[in-house]
């Protein structure tokens, strides 16, 4: 899935691509499998979000991976001084999970476009999971 942006500073609407995949992306179903064992094993921590907060901002250090519950958000990276939409994300979708498992600063923003609850997953755990799952030991 291409992810695009368009600028629509000049006369003319830009479109470009600026990622193949979300960091939400995950290859070969590995979403589907992550969240089942997740849910199949000990509570993972729940957090409630309001509309109009952030979860984390370009450039914050490395987090959990995020499974989205319930809810809407919207991620944007800044592009000279200005947000650029990079996606709208929704209930069962995730984010984070590159930061998460590089350890790298977050390359983006995600702010809550409504009330959402999220599920929060360590790169520990996802490491763990990454043993027992070909599909998260693919990525």
């Amino acid at each position: 899935m291409a992810i695009r942006e368009i600028d629509t500073r000049g006369p003319r609407p830009v479109v470009r691509e600026i990622a193949a995949t979300s960091d939400s992306g995950w290859p070969g179903g590995a979403e589907a499998q992550v969240a089942q064992a997740i849910r199949g094993s000990s509570p993972a921590p729940e957090l409630l979000i309001h509309a109009g907060d952030v979860v984390y901002r370009e450039g914050d250090g490395p987090g959990p991976v995020y499974l989205i519950t319930h809810g809407r958000l919207r991620v944007y990276r800044t592009d000279a001084g200005r947000p650029a939409h990079v996606a709208t994300l929704g209930e069962g979708e995730s984010f984070g999970i590159v930061s998460a498992l590089r350890g790298t600063p977050q390359s983006t923003t995600v702010e809550a476009l409504t009330p959402v609850r999220l599920l929060t997953v360590s790169g520990e755990t996802l490491q763990r999971l990454g043993a027992e799952l070909p599909s998260v030991r693919a990525m």
